[in-house]
């Protein structure tokens, strides 16, 4: 059998449920500071303002991003703490095979970190004085994005359900399971660690894939506008941060390919629904790009900006692709 006492002393489970529980208590406070924060900017956003409002909508979104940014450090301790007080051990041995080194921006995490990377770019777009009423339509945004990221991820209030109930049933296994079954546990744990948390494409590929979707962010904001009022300046601004996006995009998309073939090697991955609307969104994308050639011309500046939105949605219908549709990607199968 193994040996208990061991795993005990090697895996502070104690000391893991402190830092977790710490993130609880903070998190759901600054839960709420968000959300108002949010709500406010949103508030701010649709509203007519002028003088005192334009100012206080400012500081209510640096506020909102300064609370994003601790929060943000919050949850970076808390993946510190897991690392140091969770290694996967030989159930019988108790030896060390590997620790945790978990991205932040797994489970629901996810949409906290696109809304800080579009945080900064809005804080970027504050600094400048000739955009318009681009500034408050790209707050709207933002504030959209970090109240679902907040209701939905609950990244604070809830860190990483599945990846405790993953520890806590491990750490029963170690402790109360038969033999064959604390070696099968530990080897599929282990695997899931080297294999998918501590994978360098994981802490690469869907980084990148969120800044570009933060900057696609306000190229769907410019287009919606000019789709609207068709003028140079949602021109310029659409085509200006679909062109950073979509660098970024490709690059990301290209980045999990040699990840696909490692992790996938032996299923259909082609089949998968993410990658193949991954793909459908990377082509939306290059065909709105070269129908900037034609924007010039009056009739196709609507046509433009409308590619340009059914472009985002379909980044959006990818993104929920992972939560609805069975997969390889999917959480419907649990696989990440």
């Amino acid at each position: 059998m193994s040996n208990s006492g061991a795993i005990l002393k090697r895996m502070d489970y104690a000391a893991y449920l402190e830092a977790r529980d710490f993130v609880v208590a903070v998190g759901r406070p600054f839960t709420w500071l968000i959300l108002i924060g949010a709500t406010v900017q949103l508030a701010l956003a649709v509203i007519p303002r002028r003088g005192l409002l334009e100012k206080a909508a400012l500081w209510v979104g640096r506020g909102v991003f300064i609370l994003l940014v601790v929060g943000f450090g919050i949850l970076a301790r808390y993946h510190f703490a897991i690392r140091q007080t969770t290694p996967i051990l030989d159930p019988f041995e108790a030896t060390e095979l590997g620790r945790f080194a978990l991205p932040l921006w797994i489970e629901g995490e996810k949409l906290f970190f696109w809304s800080l990377c579009l945080g900064l770019l809005a804080m970027l777009a504050y600094r400048k004085s000739d955009l318009g009423s681009f500034p408050r339509l790209l707050e709207g945004a933002w504030a959209i994005l970090t109240i679902t990221a907040i209701l939905t991820g609950r990244p604070l209030a809830d860190p990483l359900p599945r990846f405790d109930q993953e520890i806590q049933m491990y750490r029963e296994v170690l402790l109360f399971a038969d033999p064959q079954t604390q070696w099968r546990v530990t080897q599929m744990m282990y695997g899931r660690m080297v294999g998918f948390y501590n994978s360098a494409y994981m802490w690469i590929h869907p980084p990148i894939l969120f800044l570009s979707y933060a900057a696609l962010t306000p190229a769907f904001v410019a287009s919606l506008a000019m789709a609207i009022r068709p003028e140079n300046l949602w021109e310029r601004l659409s085509y200006g941060y679909a062109r950073f996006g979509y660098l970024l995009l490709t690059f990301g998309l290209l980045l999990g390919y040699p990840w696909t073939k490692a992790a996938w090697s032996n299923l259909p991955w082609w089949w998968d629904p993410k990658v193949n609307m991954s793909l459908m969104m990377w082509v939306l994308y290059t065909a709105y790009l070269h129908a900037h050639l034609y924007v010039n011309r009056q009739p196709l500046k609507r046509t433009v900006a409308i590619l340009g939105t059914l472009s985002f949605l379909s980044l959006v219908l990818t993104y929920i692709t992972t939560y609805v549709v069975p997969g390889l990607h999917s959480y419907v199968q649990g696989i990440k």
